[in-house]
């Protein structure tokens, strides 16, 4: 097993002078699917360690160890960690990582009038840490935890995220409830519905499919619920409003069936041609356990969104109550026994 707090500090010693100014900090590092030991890097002019990059020491000690053996020796393993550092900080892009605006952004996250803009409501995966957070929300069996996007984290049209803490709420000194509340009011309007088809169309031209070489492809009942940016935008759905807003939409004010595709986009179809809660659950985990990572899956079960009520739960639990209202409607409807005449 690697020392890790060894390496920390014998690295600075292997790496070429422009890193020599870095200060390196190992961390345990907290995902949607677990945890880790990590080696935060930070220029010793950073005062921004949230959003500084990390290199996976755990994921970096396994692959030394398949390659080396066990009994690898100390120097092999430094010279083989400062080469992932050194790729790793390549492709992170300093001038993105540490770029003014980031840190002029942290420099105020703790005044709320400032940051609460920037706060949206994230779905989070059936196994993630994030379900310990003080301030998880769960609507129909899915979590939700406050995260503020932060500019100048990501290039292009993506960004970056900072899960609220209760260390950040305490600094805030404003009540969960009203970071919810802001958090979903956030992404009420940041949605958008496409049909299923016009989604794989685009698909297929991004990878460079010239459009009129693209197939004809039949119209689907199913539509795509996002954000502009495909990320993190199965959140917006469970906001209050939203549902009830694509019903009128989408479905003429009726119920809908809503598959949870991933955190970041869930399939919607109209009642009338979906299949059985068992059929439309099955095809969700089937999905889930070939094609979405653990850490973006949504639920494992199809959801129901109840035009009646306004509310959006388990596609289970209205089939459930679907049945014993007929029952109930039957038990009326049936003769009654008549008293024997004396």
């Amino acid at each position: 097993m690697l020392d890790y707090n060894k390496l920390a500090e014998d690295l600075k010693e292997v790496l070429p002078v422009q890193y020599k100014d870095f200060e390196f900090q190992v961390d345990t590092i907290k995902k949607t699917t677990g945890s880790y030991t990590g080696l935060r890097v930070l220029p010793n002019d950073s005062d921004t360690p949230i959003i500084a990059p990390v290199l996976n020491l755990d994921s970096l000690n396994r692959r030394i160890t398949a390659q080396h053996g066990e009994s690898v020796p100390y120097s092999i393993a430094l010279s083989e960690v400062a080469e992932a550092f050194q790729e790793m900080y390549e492709k992170v892009r300093p001038d993105i990582a540490f770029s003014s605006e980031t840190k002029a952004y942290i420099d105020n996250i703790t005044d709320f009038n400032a940051v609460k803009s920037d706060l949206i409501m994230s779905a989070v995966a059936p196994l993630s840490s994030n379900l310990e957070n003080p301030l998880r929300a769960e609507i129909a069996g899915v979590s939700f935890v406050p995260k503020l996007k932060v500019p100048g984290t990501i290039g292009g049209d993506g960004f970056g995220t900072i899960v609220v803490s209760q260390t950040l709420m305490d600094s805030w000194n404003v009540s969960a409830d009203e970071i919810i509340a802001t958090a979903f009011d956030n992404i009420k309007s940041d949605y958008t519905v496409q049909p299923m088809r016009e989604v794989l169309m685009e698909m297929m031209a991004k990878d460079g499919m010239p459009m009129e070489l693209l197939p004809p492809m039949p119209d689907d009942p199913m539509t795509i619920f996002s954000n502009k940016e495909r990320v993190l935008g199965a959140s917006a759905l469970f906001a209050p409003g939203v549902a009830k807003e694509v019903a009128g939409n989408l479905y003429n004010g009726e119920d809908f069936i809503i598959l949870p595709s991933s955190i970041h986009e869930c399939i919607l179809l109209p009642k009338e041609l979906a299949g059985s809660e068992a059929e439309l659950s099955a095809m969700v985990n089937e999905v889930n356990s070939t094609q979405v990572e653990p850490g973006e899956q949504l639920a494992n079960v199809a959801l129901y969104y109840d035009a009646d009520k306004d509310c959006i739960d388990l596609y289970s639990n209205y089939e459930l109550n679907k049945s014993m209202n007929k029952e109930s409607s039957l038990d009326k409807s049936a003769p009654s026994e008549s008293a024997p005449t004396i």
